[in-house]
């Protein structure tokens, strides 16, 4: 799949590929072994926790994608998701207490 500026969505990039497989929601739980199809829409909404890695590594199989393109993918998402949160929780906490630290 092509590089675009929606790299960062991981599961707009396994929406993307699961599509282009001609599969459904339900035909991907079934292959990953899941009673519903709830993780699979979770997983592209990018809601709830992390996709876990052996079901990454069969989806990549699944959908047929190239692998280095996948994990980069993955990656970019994970490092952007983890760059947000230590923004939102770490740096303002760090700030107060360096702040307080010099008056």
């Amino acid at each position: 799949m092509p590089r675009t500026a929606n790299s960062f969505n991981l599961g707009a990039y396994l929406k993307a590929a699961r599509e282009k497989a001609g599969l459904s929601q339900s035909d991907v739980a079934a292959k990953l072994g899941l009673k519903t199809p709830q993780s699979v829409s979770d997983w592209e909404r990018n809601h709830g926790s992390t996709l876990p890695c052996n079901s990454f590594i069969k989806l990549v199989s699944i959908y047929g994608l190239p692998g280095n393109e996948a994990y980069r993918v993955l990656m970019e998402y994970e490092l952007a998701r983890t760059r947000s949160r230590l923004e939102r929780d770490v740096l303002p906490q760090i700030k107060r207490k360096t702040a307080r630290g010099r008056g």
